[in-house]
């Protein structure tokens, strides 16, 4: 596995602002509205460039809806891997760690993410019939969309309405918004019976949680020294049992991963800031300036001010 950071477009009057720098440090678990009382998230992501990683392992609170417009790509959830080709779409649920690798030349990635108490809260009818027995629900890790279904394919229509609405002034179309969301719960809720569920073995295990903590210990840390000690620590288990954990649920050892998330942080900074290549090597954790150098050279093939000069080219 290897991390890398979005290239993505930040578009104004969104539901939300998440730039490069803000995926690198927050893995996109802390997600800022524009408006705080009308909690809903909008981004468009451009898949381009060499990456293939689009967006690294991340969970995060709200329940997901992602759309490809244009593209191919593979939605990993959990221990699933889910094939999302042009005009297709998922629902992933809240806490279910994901990530996203582009399969095939350029494409574009649209999402919405909201909390599942979306403005009513959960105290009333429709919480308790529509969204409550989807929303957290451990069997409903994620529910891939086709237009093979009719309800499905009107979920997918009302994914694009939302995105048009969050695109606007959002301010004047949150009656639109707040249908669109009501009729995709509602969907939902209607043919639940014809969402297949997560197999059992598939549902978060306990080495995930721990996974979970130790990926938050390392993201709230990673510009200190930090042993294996540390990281197993957090989840409170061996350094052995932490090494099982991070090759079976990432195919990495926490010591490089820990690396690659450093990486991922100084070329986020490399891209949206002019601090020193000396300053992100102190601020990203490396223990020195020539450390740094031959480490990024070895996963970029390009040293940090090379890259720092040819963005464009190797973003």
């Amino acid at each position: 596995m290897v991390v890398f950071v979005t290239k993505e477009r930040e578009v104004s009057k969104m539901g939300g602002k998440w730039s490069q720098k803000e995926s690198a440090s927050n893995m996109l678990e802390q997600v800022t509205y524009e408006i705080a009382d009308f909690p809903i998230h909008s981004r468009e992501c451009v898949l381009e460039g060499k990456d293939r990683m689009v967006l690294p392992w991340h969970w995060h609170s709200q329940v997901e809806f992602l759309y490809v417009e244009k593209g191919e790509i593979t939605c990993c959830v959990n221990t699933s891997s889910i094939l999302l080709k042009e005009h297709e779409g998922i629902f992933i649920n809240s806490k279910e760690s994901h990530s996203i690798l582009r399969n095939v030349g350029a494409g574009r990635i649209k999402t919405i993410l909201l909390p599942a108490e979306f403005v009513f809260g959960t105290d009333n009818y429709f919480y308790k019939e529509c969204i409550k027995p989807i929303a957290h629900q451990e069997q409903y890790q994620y529910i891939r969309l086709t237009s093979e279904k009719d309800w499905q394919k009107d979920i997918l229509s009302e994914m694009e309405k939302l995105r048009c609405y969050c695109e606007k002034n959002i301010e004047k179309k949150m009656s639109s918004i707040i249908f669109s969301v009501c009729r995709i719960w509602e969907k939902l809720a209607n043919f639940r019976q014809e969402i297949p569920v997560t197999d059992p073995s598939q549902v978060r295990s306990p080495s995930q949680i721990r996974l979970q903590q130790m990926l938050a210990f390392i993201r709230r840390h990673y510009s200190e020294p930090i042993t294996l000690g540390d990281i197993a620590g957090a989840a409170n288990i061996s350094q052995s049992e932490a090494a099982r954990c991070f090759k079976k649920n990432l195919d990495v050892t926490p010591f490089n991963y820990l690396i690659l998330y450093r990486l991922e942080v100084a070329k986020a900074m490399l891209q949206s800031s002019e601090t020193s290549i000396t300053e992100i090597a102190m601020q990203c954790g490396f223990e020195s300036v020539s450390y740094f150098d031959r480490v990024f050279r070895k996963y970029y093939w390009l040293t940090p001010k090379e890259f720092r000069g040819n963005m464009d080219l190797y973003s």
